[in-house]
């Protein structure tokens, strides 16, 4: 079957409705409702502060460090539960595929625009911590954009591959657990860059979200902290995390090209 590009208004249509819906249903008969989604990341918060200010003394020499760390702790868990909850999304919604004529991409699209909103709400949040610790505000602030669309692109890149590689290849979720894994300590989330040995900055920083991080913190939290590409041995060495994310889309892309024709048939 020839592959046909979708009608991207209708796929938007459906992808938001889904969005919508399971944003809702999730927390249907529910005390709390939302609040549930923020106990998590403030447990984490919790744990990992106590231990890098009080045990392992990490967080004291950084500026601002509770609004780092859980600014952190966000945009990784949005990256993590995004990806996680995509991977096995095409096989768990495989009645829904073969039974109702609707757009098999609308299914991990809604996921991305379900955790987008997720995302929202949980950066005013931010935004309020950041307020109450002082952190100043500046002209290096007008990189958040930029840094956030980054961050998304690279989710959808990875929304794109793990549930058509899924499909076929069930080891893909240990496989994913272990990158994500190592993908959070091998982030300047919990620490800096700085007390990284230096032969293993360029290594670290090739991963995208690693210099993510590094560069909100140097836009946000710390301008007198060099920003991301200034511990690569060249500023060109930027380009690879972002050739690394264009290629993911690109892979993404040539994925769901070859996977949606015959979805149906292979769930």
């Amino acid at each position: 079957m020839r592959w046909r590009p979708p009608d991207l208004r209708r796929l938007f249509s459906v992808s938001w409705t889904l969005a919508i819906t399971g944003f809702k249903m999730r927390y249907f008969g529910s005390v709390l409702g939302y609040l549930w989604s923020l106990v998590r990341p403030l447990l984490v918060f919790a744990v990992l502060y106590l231990a890098m200010t009080e045990i392992l003394h990490i967080g004291d020499a950084i500026p601002y460090y509770p609004a780092y760390l859980i600014t952190g702790l966000v945009l990784y868990e949005f990256f993590s539960l995004t990806t996680t909850e995509a991977e096995g999304s095409l096989v768990a919604n495989q009645v829904m595929i073969r039974s109702i004529i609707i757009p098999p991409l609308a299914i991990p699209l809604s996921i991305i625009l379900r955790s987008l909103i997720d995302l929202a709400i949980k950066l005013l949040i931010v935004a309020v911590v950041i307020a109450i610790s002082g952190v100043p505000v500046t002209s290096d602030w007008l990189q958040i954009p930029f840094l956030l669309a980054f961050l998304v692109l690279f989710t959808t890149a990875m929304v794109g591959i793990l549930p058509t590689l899924f499909i076929n290849y069930r080891d893909t979720a240990p496989v994913w657990e272990v990158i994500l894994q190592l993908m959070f300590w091998g982030s300047p989330i919990v620490y800096t860059i700085e007390s990284v040995p230096e032969n293993l900055r360029t290594v670290m920083l090739l991963n995208p979200f690693a210099l993510l991080m590094t560069q909100v913190r140097h836009a946000v939290f710390d301008p007198s902290a060099p920003p991301g590409w200034s511990y690569l041995p060249s500023p060109a060495y930027v380009l690879i995390p972002a050739a690394i994310v264009a290629a993911c889309l690109v892979t993404a892309v040539v994925l769901l090209r070859r996977t949606t024709p015959r979805l149906a048939e292979q769930l």
